[in-house]
């Protein structure tokens, strides 16, 4: 099975980010009572971006569908939604997306993934009827198109996710300080090559995109 993400983001609606970084300290650790639940990374956004753009971004990683899909009956995520209705999220946080995406690809070739500055784009993608293997294609023109982009543009680092409906996330970063959204990215498809690998995609739609910085991250 292929491993995957449960995407969460969110917008806060009272009290100070401290105040909701403690909040996620404690829900995260209270849902890793599940124990296929690998991880997970909180980002918190850093530009203006689009309208839509969430405040936070929580990525939690399991090893497959299967284990997502016991999770969601677990205990551990029935404690966690049982504290949070009745404390600091309740009124602090409100849940704007709640996807679930396979992982696609990582590429660190010019600066480590490890640097907390990103770009995140939540991405629609339409793919042909008449294509016999969609996800199959789309995947393999991502991971083409991504490469030449961040070659073209100069970004050192990306990873991607495409859920079952063909939404992708993508993560890209330049170093240390690529904090705000670089320009030169915010439309990457369409640096694709004059003969691209895979079947490219028959449109496009921009869901959010904004700069992130990633403030925690908890790990076995």
């Amino acid at each position: 099975m292929q491993a995957m993400i449960n995407l969460v983001a969110t917008c806060q609606k009272a009290g100070k980010p401290a105040e909701l970084l403690r909040w996620y300290n404690d829900h995260v650790n209270l849902l890793m009572g599940f124990e296929d639940l690998a991880g997970a990374t909180l980002y918190r956004r850093t530009s203006a971006g689009m309208a839509d753009a969430p405040d936070y971004v929580c990525l939690y990683d399991f090893p497959d569908a299967s284990a997502f899909a016991a999770f969601e009956a677990s205990d551990a995520k029935e404690r966690a939604r049982q504290v949070t209705a009745s404390g600091w999220g309740r009124q602090g946080i409100e849940i704007i997306q709640r996807t679930q995406y396979t992982n696609g690809g990582k590429w660190t070739g010019q600066t480590s993934s490890a640097e907390p500055g990103c770009h995140i784009q939540c991405l629609d993608m339409t793919t042909s009827t008449a294509d016999a293997a969609p996800e199959a294609s789309l995947k393999r023109w991502l991971a083409d198109t991504l490469h030449e982009a961040a070659a073209k543009t100069g970004m050192g680092h990306y990873e991607w996710y495409v859920s079952a409906q063909q939404q992708v996330i993508v993560l890209a970063g330049a170093g240390a300080a690529s904090t705000s959204l670089d320009p030169a990215w915010q439309a990457w498809w369409d640096a694709s090559a004059t003969e691209p690998l895979g079947q490219p995609p028959s449109a496009v739609n921009v869901c959010w995109q904004a700069g992130y910085e990633r403030v925690s991250a908890w790990r076995r």
